[in-house]
């Protein structure tokens, strides 16, 4: 969790610097062809610089996608990339250009200070002479003024916006075991055994063969009845638990007293181990196991916390070949 948070963190602060070198190099270079007219008088709502966020946006997508299909880090630095585009969103094209309509004016030395440097960069019309090329961070006389407390924390709410959609930046571990020896290319069809360990809850027991289904679909692996190359089972343990969270404040009582308390906010967390385990239907010898472990506060997220754990474990189907 704390590596994802700083990879985040890391990637929004980063793209500053890679969205000033584009701007400079690239959009003011060989790609003014489409940049040129976001320095002309827009005759319509859309102009060819706006080509711009659709290619941009093509490797956090791909970032995601890996990240949520076996390379979790990726993840933290897709939605960090997603974080810094929406951040540009809401001050390029909303708060200086208003293509948005709004009659909100900036306040603040930093907020006052990078609109009026990103309007000194459109005096200029022509691919050269252009100055001030960043966009969250522009330089003043002689340093850059950075954002005060108050903008921080505008710039904070925005940079998390993805990651609360999320609810959290999650980067599952994942504990996989199998066979060197079998050549899992093999295998074309699976069946259901019964659980080592159902779920307690019919509806977790549901989602859990729901998931695993529609992820071994992906794999080309087709469910039958009998005869199948694979018999599948899970093993799902649950249990809740409190979590406290301690709190003190302080109070001024008549007199001068300073009165402290204290506080715990427990909440009821909801954790669970699932494993999956794919047997050899020919003489019912495991040949390949994967575990993960998931916790929620949200009772429902149990799904969606089931859906996440099923795919990072099955995002380790097949295993990679052994070396020549």
């Amino acid at each position: 969790m704390l590596t994802g948070l700083l990879l985040f963190a890391l990637t929004f602060v980063g793209m500053e610097g890679v969205a000033w070198w584009m701007h400079k190099h690239l959009m003011h270079g060989p790609l003014w062809v489409l940049h040129e007219s976001h320095h002309r008088p827009r005759g319509s709502w859309f102009e060819r610089n706006d080509l711009f966020g659709v290619f941009f946006s093509v490797p956090s997508i791909v970032l995601i996608y890996l990240g949520t299909h076996g390379l979790p880090l990726l993840l933290a630095v897709g939605l960090g990339m997603t974080a810094y585009g929406f951040a540009y969103f809401v001050f390029h094209d909303v708060v200086v250009h208003r293509r948005i309509p709004h009659s909100w004016a900036p306040r603040g030395t930093y907020l006052r200070h990078i609109v009026r440097a990103h309007l000194v960069h459109h005096k200029t019309r022509t691919r050269e002479g252009a100055v001030s090329f960043g966009f969250l961070c522009a330089p003043g006389p002689l340093a850059p003024v950075l954002p005060g407390r108050r903008e921080l924390l505008a710039l904070a709410l925005v940079a998390i916006a993805p990651a609360v959609a999320e609810s959290q930046l999650r980067l599952p571990s994942v504990d996989v075991d199998f066979d060197p020896e079998v050549d899992f290319s093999a295998f074309h069809t699976y069946g259901w055994k019964d659980p080592l360990r159902p779920a307690e809850d019919q509806k977790v027991h549901t989602s859990i063969i729901w998931y695993v289904d529609a992820e071994l679909t992906k794999k080309s692996l087709e469910k039958i009845g009998a005869e199948p190359d694979l018999w599948v089972r899970y093993y799902a343990k649950e249990k809740s638990r409190l979590k406290g969270t301690p709190s003190q404040s302080d109070s001024r009582l008549p007199g001068g007293t300073v009165s402290l308390t204290a506080s715990v906010d427990f909440q009821k967390v909801r954790e669970g181990t699932l494993i999956l385990e794919l047997q050899r239907a020919s003489d019912d010898a495991v040949v390949w196991r994967a575990g993960s472990d998931f916790s929620t506060v949200d009772a429902t997220r149990v799904d969606t916390e089931i859906r996440s754990a099923v795919r990072a474990l099955l995002d380790r189907y097949p295993p990679p070949p052994p070396a020549p």
